[in-house]
């Protein structure tokens, strides 16, 4: 596979403010969501600007979390992105990491008419049966990665060789997963299918 560097930018919000990090981005409409772990704020990227898209409330008054404020505990941690299309419109499914309790939300963005439409929840029951289909510690959850093959979900699990935790994977219902996220459905309840060890190999 060969990459081909086109062009470059500073990402940086339209009031100078700098995008604190990138750690998960997916298409949004004309341009990219890129959502900041450290932050309750995404970052719409389009060809006119950067735009700041709030996708959590607050926590605890702050809408950024540091170490060295003492406050990374709070952080949502959204680190896993895909595209979502369906009879609602385009938009992006954003995961946190599931690593901590306060990092089992889940946040829908949708684009309609050039506006987001957000839709956020948490899933902790989710995250707590998708551990327990992986065999994964209590601590040792870390979604990295998701992919959507039509109504499915591929949660993608960041092994810990040092821990004994696989790299690993599984299938979650994305009906069930819209309608936990809407209140509609018990997280726990999302049905879950086809749990994955990969080995890759040593470091």
């Amino acid at each position: 596979m060969q990459v081909q560097v086109e062009q470059s930018r500073r990402l940086v919000f339209d009031d100078g403010t700098p995008v604190r990090s990138a750690s998960a981005m997916a298409r949004l409409g004309d341009g990219w969501l890129v959502a900041q772990d450290d932050a309750t704020h995404g970052a719409w990227v389009r060809p006119d600007g950067v735009r700041r898209v709030r996708l959590l409330p607050p926590r605890d008054g702050l809408d950024v979390f540091g170490e060295a404020e003492g406050t990374k505990q709070h952080k949502p941690d959204l680190e896993a992105a895909c595209g979502l299309a369906g009879p609602l419109g385009t938009g992006v499914l954003l995961l946190g990491s599931g690593s901590t309790p306060t990092r089992c939300g889940g946040v829908v963005v949708l684009e309609r008419d050039g506006e987001p439409l957000v839709t956020s929840g948490e899933l902790g029951g989710l995250y707590a049966a998708v551990a327990a289909a992986l065999e994964v510690p209590e601590g040792q959850l870390d979604v990295e990665g998701v992919a959507r093959n039509g109504e499915v979900l591929r949660w993608f699990q960041r092994g810990n060789a040092a821990a004994g935790v696989p790299t690993a994977s599984v299938d979650v219902g994305l009906p069930g997963l819209m309608e936990a996220l809407r209140g509609e459905r018990d997280p726990a309840d999302v049905p879950l299918r086809a749990p994955r060890r990969y080995d890759l190999g040593p470091a």
